[in-house]
């Protein structure tokens, strides 16, 4: 068989040109079902360790991968906790283009974020301008962009208005820090979160309001560190619950309201006998022993999470982004054992 006959007979037994009308579409749900399912495969990961995580730190390990389309957080169903008033019907991200103008720009929880309290408390007209010039001068994100292949805390920053539709903006502090619509996605997520936590600081302090976080403040387990969007400072510290449990790996759970004067006296004695937490070696806690974990609030319903850090007689909390270790003096610590009883 010469060269032209040759082809001629590949010609013939080749197939027909397939037919490609929907291809597209049905690649693109293929791809949403699977970032779906990796979604929440990954919730259910992170949701075991969040908890332990600082809001404000940027994760150590990198690995590059492609920037996924647009879509909305890693999970729109929260775990268990408080829907933050005003954020009830906000679950993902709306599109169309990131606007330049909002009566109000609100944090909300969504998927393991809910393990965070975010504000209750909303930015004003001014505050809501400038963290939305903050976020427009962000770079878009590219769709061929290499992110950290890791896991974080993600948001919805909701733009409200009078007669009109809300814009709902995902915020993502992992992997390309994605921030914006669906359709207006842009990189640079955490100085968005940081120009917003520094813009309601401001408002906050030229304002005499308070607000009173009502759900419930306790973690399911006592070794859960559920912590602050807003940071904490000690001298805010207006009240809190003790949270008493049967043991360190779980039990009955009790939550105490304390008065102002427990608040004044633990306060005391957390400035006082507090170090950075080093790791050290101490014996383990005996099997059945209470535990106890305390949710101090301040006046805006910020909240400073402190719990046992598996040594008997001392607790860990996150304050200021630095890890604490409190090791309680003995009149404090009769007094945590007689609130727990």
């Amino acid at each position: 068989m010469n060269e032209d006959e040759l082809r001629e007979a590949l010609h013939a037994t080749a197939p027909a040109t397939p037919e490609t009308t929907g291809w597209a579409e049905a690649a693109r749900r293929r791809s949403r079902r699977t970032r779906g399912m990796l979604a929440g495969g990954a919730v259910l990961v992170v949701g075991l360790v969040v908890a332990l995580a600082v809001p404000n730190l940027r994760p150590g390990a990198v690995v590059a991968v492609p920037a996924a389309p647009g879509t909305s957080s890693a999970a729109t169903s929260a775990p268990s906790g408080e829907t933050v008033a005003g954020c009830a019907g906000y679950s993902a991200a709306t599109g169309g283009d990131i606007p330049t103008d909002a009566l109000a720009l609100r944090l909300c929880p969504t998927g393991y974020a809910a393990l965070q309290f975010t504000p209750l408390d909303a930015l004003d007209v001014a505050g809501a301008h400038s963290v939305l010039a903050v976020l427009r001068q962000q770079p878009r994100l590219r769709s061929n962009a290499m992110c950290r292949a890791d896991l974080g805390s993600a948001f919805l920053l909701v733009a409200e208005y009078s007669g009109r539709e809300p814009v709902v903006m995902d915020l993502q502090l992992y992997g390309c820090e994605p921030v914006g619509t669906t359709t207006d996605r842009r990189n640079g997520a955490e100085e968005v979160l940081t120009a917003f936590r520094a813009a309601l600081a401001e408002q906050r302090a030229q304002s005499p309001r308070s607000l009173v976080r009502s759900a419930p403040l306790c973690p399911p387990q006592a070794w859960e560190q559920r912590l602050s969007v807003m940071p904490v400072h000690l001298a805010e510290v207006t009240g809190g619950s003790l949270c008493s449990y049967e043991s360190r790996t779980g039990g009955r759970l009790r939550e105490r309201q304390l008065d102002t004067d427990a608040i004044g006296r633990i306060t005391a004695d957390l400035a006082a006998n507090s170090a950075t937490s080093e790791p050290i070696s101490c014996p383990a806690a005996s099997a059945g022993e209470p535990a106890f974990a305390l949710a101090l609030t301040t006046r805006w319903g910020d909240v400073l999470a402190i719990v046992g850090d598996g040594c008997p007689g001392s607790y860990g909390y996150q304050l200021d982004g630095e890890g604490l270790r409190w090791r309680p003096g003995a009149a404090v610590t009769e007094l945590l054992a007689g609130l727990g009883r």
